[in-house]
């Protein structure tokens, strides 16, 4: 009898353990590039919502991008593509004959590409794409990776271009979840436009009075003049948190306080005013952080956006993670820095939980993400001197379990 009701824990445990793992760990979404990487993370479970944010992933390091920038044109090179590189452009008179290129190269192309992004070569990526699209103009993958390359290079408006020419060829890549990034890009380049500083994108339930990071209960809330009172700890060894009391960043917090033409404030609005949900754009944004650039404030900033969408009975505490990392972003200025720590501080009204109990956590991940990086660096740089193909064996099997 004993052990007939040991075994029934055991998997009833075992059930309640593989459900909240379905529940954490969101399949592989879209991306903003298209090459082997991608091709091979989207057939594996991707991490939760704070490894996304602290980028505890493994990551391909640059040594593996160096080595591909290094390879890939003297590949193209032997297999008669050396036009792709020429000074002289493939539409001038005189110009060496433009051949379609073969699958094989096509796929170096895309693998050089991302390389050069990664390495920060920005110019020559866009220069390879572009005699590529003159070979091959409908293109799906050629089209997808210049437009991530140009928006990554700060041409928002021509990346816009190739991408929504990418979804045109195929609407299906990715799941169909890459019109995300388009709708993102989209937001950027008119919120850049109405906004200074650039950053935070949408400053709604943001005035001159916004809270700062000054201790983990917020003291500095109420002391700023904000609505809202410190209750007192119900029992012993309880924390004071924000009591929920009104006010202009109510529209943060509780849906029924924002505006009916604003369902949801930032990015989430804006995926709402394309009948796009907030799965789709969760989907999408936590695809575009694990294949692109997780660190970006834009990137961030939405994702704090649409977790915030069901008020503050949602995940808040990720929430205030992603616009804390916003705060720390180069990218970011000390306005920016700052307006981020307030979004994150407004993100936990109503909670007994405080800033700092949230920064300390995910400093905790954003340790463990250092860790793991290292340790793929250190690898790969390690496999790089036993060929290109027993490095991408060894990584398969290590870190991605293939």
């Amino acid at each position: 009898m004993n052990t007939q009701l040991i075994q029934k824990r055991r998997a009833m445990c075992t059930v309640a353990l593989l459900t909240v793992l379905m529940t954490l760990d969101p399949k592989d979404t879209s991306a903003c590039f298209w090459d082997k990487d991608t091709l091979a993370h989207e057939h594996r479970l991707a991490p939760g919502v704070l490894k996304v944010i602290a980028g505890w992933f493994p990551r391909r390091s640059l040594s593996v991008y160096t080595l591909r920038a290094t390879a890939r044109p003297k590949q193209l090179k032997e297999a008669g593509f050396t036009w792709l590189f020429d000074e002289a452009s493939p539409e001038q008179a005189g110009a060496p004959k433009v051949t379609q290129l073969s699958p094989q190269a096509l796929k170096w192309t895309d693998d050089l590409a991302v390389a050069l992004d990664r390495l920060k070569r920005h110019p020559e990526g866009v220069q390879l794409l572009k005699r590529t699209l003159v070979a091959h103009p409908d293109r799906y993958e050629t089209h997808a990776n210049l437009g991530t390359l140009l928006v990554h290079s700060g041409s928002l408006k021509e990346g816009l271009t190739h991408l929504k020419r990418a979804v045109e060829i195929n609407p299906k890549a990715h799941f169909g979840r890459e019109k995300i990034q388009i709708a993102l890009i989209d937001y950027l380049i008119k919120q850049r436009a109405l906004k200074q500083p650039r950053f935070p994108l949408s400053r709604s339930c943001l005035n001159e009075r916004s809270p700062t990071m000054i201790d983990p209960w917020l003291k500095g809330l109420p002391e700023a003049g904000w609505e809202g009172r410190l209750s007192l700890p119900k029992r012993r060894g309880e924390v004071p948190y924000i009591e929920p009391g009104g006010g202009e960043w109510m529209c943060m917090v509780m849906p029924n306080h924002r505006p009916k033409t604003q369902p949801c404030r930032g990015f989430c609005g804006a995926l709402r005013s394309q009948s796009i949900s907030v799965e789709e754009g969760l989907q999408g944004v936590l695809g575009m952080m694990r294949f692109s650039d997780h660190t970006h404030p834009a990137l961030l900033e939405a994702l704090g956006d649409l977790l915030l969408e069901k008020g503050y009975r949602g995940p808040n505490r990720l929430a205030a993670m992603a616009y804390l990392q916003a705060s720390r972003s180069s990218l970011a200025n000390d306005d920016a820095k700052r307006a981020y720590e307030s979004l994150a501080a407004l993100s936990l009204v109503g909670h007994r939980f405080g800033l700092t109990q949230v920064d300390q956590e995910l400093s905790k991940a954003l340790k463990r993400a250092q860790k793991l990086q290292t340790r793929v660096a250190r690898d790969e740089a390690s496999w790089v001197k036993l060929g290109e193909r027993a490095l991408e064996r060894r990584y398969r099997r290590r870190y991605l379990k293939r």
